[in-house]
């Protein structure tokens, strides 16, 4: 299984996507893809510019609740700004998918960069959650 907070690929893309920001402004067409392995030389994902860098377990669920995984796309344009963001699959409990939205509303994102410049990047993330494990 991979870890899609570190890991991402590069796939270039060249998608005429159009989706709104917040009610109002377009998303720009991805210039690239990352998603879930290394990425290619020269490039950097898009990356959460303050902590956490990762949704945290819902608390509502307590310590011994249910484990499972949530997928979700969006795009980042060249000024960090997110559009279209898409929770497309919740595998466990409603929170998930809504712990990850609320995330991804309250973090800001540097840009994804190709050879040093930014460029508008599709970002597709997978988000596990698990119960934090019981201490002895």
């Amino acid at each position: 299984m991979f870890r899609a907070a570190v890991s991402c690929c590069l796939v270039l893309a060249a998608f005429g996507v159009t989706a709104a920001r917040g009610e109002t402004a377009p998303c720009s067409a991805p210039e690239i893809l990352f998603s879930a392995a290394p990425p290619a030389p020269g490039t950097i994902p898009p990356r959460p510019k303050q902590w956490p860098i990762w949704p945290h377990y819902p608390a509502s669920l307590g310590t011994s609740g249910p484990s499972g995984v949530v997928f979700a796309d969006f795009i980042v344009e060249r000024d960090g700004h997110k559009c279209n963001v898409r929770i497309n699959i919740v595998d466990g409990p409603k929170q998930f998918g809504e712990t990850v939205s609320a995330w991804l509303a309250a973090t800001e994102f540097s840009p994804g960069l190709v050879n040093g410049k930014p460029v508008v990047a599709e970002v597709k993330r997978m988000y596990n959650f698990s119960p934090a494990p019981k201490r002895r």
